[in-house]
């Protein structure tokens, strides 16, 4: 080591110091920002954690005020909702009622007008039938008149009544129907035949009755009999006959009996094998 005197070295150690000193000052300066960064990062932290609580007590007061106010409101808007749904369709089954109870009611218009044209109708029908019976009850009357004026003279001795039934429009004899008649042979070839004489003479005489004025009656002499009665009621028969009969209207009668002398008017033309009422043909050999 020298031993020699430093002259800087005063100086130096000024410098140190003054370097020393700064130094300090500088760390204390240090120490004092960082004793404020300290006290701004624990105030940052208190004002997080006081906003951190005033957060919580936000979310507080709004799951409160959702639970007190917004819950209800949605639940009460909901139920609003399913009510008008309700009230909804109830105004639709209302409008679909309405419109029933419509029908309904023209429905009863149109049963209670055909209620009274079938009230019509039938005092229209009872009426049409009353006038029918009467028409059917006139009609028989005069047929009967007609009838027994026929039948009677054809076998006065036999006949004391002739009527045509209103119901049936059959003939009766003597209060019989020809079915009760039928023991007597001659009498329903009488009544048959004066029965189509009546219908001939009634297309004659009465306006209202559509009837042909044309008759083919067969065999309208059976059951009378032979000798002088069976002769007496033929004549009887074939002389009413001719005198119904007249120029406007035509009567044929078919009979295998043998006539007694024909009354005037009537015309008689016999037929056998060899002259056929109804011609047929034949085989030229009795083999074929």
């Amino acid at each position: 080591m020298c031993g020699q005197p430093d002259p800087g070295l005063g100086e130096r150690q000024a410098q140190r110091a003054l370097e020393l000193t700064r130094a300090q000052e500088a760390a204390a300066a240090v120490d004092s920002e960082l004793s404020k960064a300290q006290r701004s990062v624990q105030s940052a932290v208190d004002t997080r954690r006081k906003a951190e609580q005033g957060a919580q007590r936000l979310a507080g007061r709004a799951g409160a005020y959702r639970a007190q106010e917004i819950t209800p409101r949605e639940e009460a808007r909901s139920r609003a909702r399913a009510d008008e749904s309700a009230v909804r369709a109830k105004l639709e089954a209302v409008k679909a009622r309405r419109q029933e109870l419509a029908q309904v009611a023209e429905l009863e218009k149109k049963e209670a007008s055909s209620s009274r044209q079938a009230e019509e109708a039938a005092k229209a029908w009872a009426a049409a039938e009353g006038d029918a019976l009467q028409h059917r009850k006139q009609t028989a009357k005069e047929l009967s008149q007609i009838f027994a004026d026929l039948v009677i003279p054809m076998a006065p001795d036999k006949i004391r009544s002739a009527v045509i039934d209103p119901k049936t429009l059959a003939p009766k004899i003597n209060g019989r129907t020809l079915k009760q008649l039928a023991r007597s042979a001659g009498l329903v070839s009488i009544t048959h035949t004066a029965f189509h004489l009546m219908v001939l003479e009634a297309a004659r005489s009465m306006p209202l009755v559509v009837l042909p004025r044309c008759q083919w009656l067969d065999a309208p002499l059976d059951g009378l009999g032979g000798g002088p009665e069976g002769e007496r009621l033929a004549n009887a028969v074939l002389t009413v006959c001719a005198e119904v009969t007249g120029s406007d209207a035509q009567v044929i009668l078919t009979t295998p009996q043998a006539l007694p002398a024909a009354p005037q008017g009537l015309h008689v033309t016999e037929h056998d094998s060899t002259r056929p009422l109804i011609p047929h043909a034949r085989p030229e050999s009795d083999d074929l």
